[in-house]
């Protein structure tokens, strides 16, 4: 390893601004990533002192510097006393464009550079890059997201509940399920039926309430009812539906045969409907029976099966055992349409659990989730729900109807422990007198996660003076 390292490099801003940021050390925190912070000492003594907080080649540590020359416009000497980080010489002089050219030289401390010749480079342009956007009044730009580490997603995962010790055999049942189906909601409830088969996966407020094992297998016999009626891969399926049991259900079977699912917004009109129908090229629509005065216009051959008969219809058919699909159906969430005809925006199917782990690292979600969805599920902050629920094992509590007593009545009747909800759904529950909201017990809620529009600051405020700090705002988040 060289005694020196040499930087060469023009910032495009004149050199009396740049000196004045250079040696202004209080700024390095700003610019220079590892340095928590450089304040100047005042001793009495002579010269200029500074105390330095950082951990650019190592673990934190602390260190005093000395400017040892200070020729104004020109060159400057930063020495640590004793030399426990090195010296460094900092030369200006004119570039063309009115630019400042810069040599750094870094001389190596006691125990050696730490860092290779490269590294201490490469950290010393980032910050000099930072000074020249400080320079010119430009925002930092925002990190690219970096994807969690192997052991990242393990840690979260151990703290979720997701792994936990169980029966082996269940626990093989599990990791084989997910390997044959991967990481989508087919693979992951498939899982979860041969890890917890008795555990309640869904209830919904008109009674329907199944387990894992009977959602699964109700899954086959709908999926290849679907599969009959000419829906699977390559052959879509269109579901108008508020939340409830059969949605879930609906999903899961399309995911098994491969069939890609539109999901329609229950507040479009006919036009809107026929005309998502007809692009999507849908081969099955299911829908609400409330849902059959938009219908009217669809082409004669269309099928259309109505909720309602789902149950009769699953009843009567064969009870199948299928296998993965060749492609993972997808999930199209529409756009609202208030500008045009709404448009399909793909979900693509997760590789891995990396996205639940990113909502996971954030709030506290544990295994066996009482959750209830308040928000659409044809929403996308409604669909991130039901997906971050499915490692979760959570039992998914739904309304047909977003009614605010009638949401915390069945956070009282059910335990939830979680609420995922639009910023206007909290609105409406604050609206409730107070003494109606005082009959329902909520202490069980630990998280009411809220995103698809942006949350006030009164509100937050009110909210978590009436139900504590349960409040988390994913509105704009990556994750959703």
């Amino acid at each position: 390893m060289p005694d020196c390292v040499t930087l060469e490099l023009v910032v495009d801003h004149p050199r009396s601004a740049v000196w004045e940021a250079l040696t202004d050390l209080e700024l390095y925190p700003r610019f220079f990533r590892g340095v928590g912070v450089c304040e100047r000492k005042d001793d009495g003594g002579t010269g200029q002192w500074y105390r330095l907080r950082a951990n650019v080649c190592g673990p934190p540590a602390e260190h005093t510097l000395r400017v040892l020359l200070n020729r104004r416009g020109e060159q400057f000497v930063l020495d640590s006393e004793p030399n426990t980080a090195g010296c460094v010489s900092v030369q200006l002089t004119d570039a063309e464009n009115g630019g400042t050219a810069l040599r750094c030289i870094f001389f190596r401390p006691d125990g050696g550079f730490r860092r290779s010749a490269a590294e201490i480079r490469q950290w010393a342009r980032d910050g000099l890059e930072r000074l020249g956007r400080h320079l010119a009044g430009e925002p930092e730009p925002l990190p690219s997201p970096r994807p969690p580490t192997t052991l990242q997603i393990a840690n979260t995962l151990v703290t979720a509940g997701v792994i936990t010790p169980g029966r082996p055999d269940r626990l093989i049942r599990q990791l084989a399920a997910l390997n044959r189906w991967g990481a989508t909601l087919a693979g992951g409830y498939t899982a979860a039926a041969a890890r917890s088969p008795h555990e309640t996966a869904v209830t919904d407020d008109e009674g329907t309430q199944w387990s894992f094992q009977e959602l699964s297998r109700l899954a086959d016999r709908l999926g290849g009812l679907l599969g009959k009626l000419g829906a699977g891969e390559g052959a879509p399926v269109a579901l108008l539906a508020r939340n409830h049991a059969w949605f879930v259900l609906t999903l899961l079977a399309c995911g098994k045969i491969g069939a890609d699912v539109v999901l329609l917004n229950t507040g479009l009109a006919e036009p809107q409907v026929i005309d998502a129908v007809l692009r999507h090229e849908v081969r099955v629509l299911i829908a609400d029976d409330e849902f059959a005065g938009v219908l009217r216009a669809l082409p004669a051959d269309a099928v259309v099966v109505s909720t309602g008969e789902l149950g009769k219809l699953v009843e009567d058919a064969p009870q199948v055992r299928l296998g993965p699909p060749s492609r993972p159906g997808r999930l199209v969430v529409l756009t609202s349409g208030t500008t045009g005809a709404p448009k399909g925006a793909r979900r693509p199917t997760p590789k891995g659990l990396s996205t639940a782990v990113s909502l996971l690292s954030r709030i506290p979600l544990r295994a066996g989730e009482r959750m209830l969805v308040a928000a659409p599920l044809f929403h996308a902050w409604g669909l991130s729900a039901l997906q971050v629920g499915m490692p979760l094992r959570a039992n998914l509590v739904l309304q047909r109807r977003f009614d605010a007593e009638a949401c915390l009545r069945a956070v009282a009747e059910h335990r939830c422990t979680s609420l995922f909800v639009v910023p206007v759904m909290l609105q409406r529950i604050l609206n409730l007198p107070e003494e109606v909201r005082a009959r329902y017990d909520t202490s069980s809620l630990r998280v009411v996660a809220s995103s698809g529009a942006a949350l006030p600051g009164a509100l937050v405020t009110a909210f978590q003076d009436a139900f504590g700090d349960v409040l988390y705002n994913f509105y704009g988040s990556t994750e959703v």
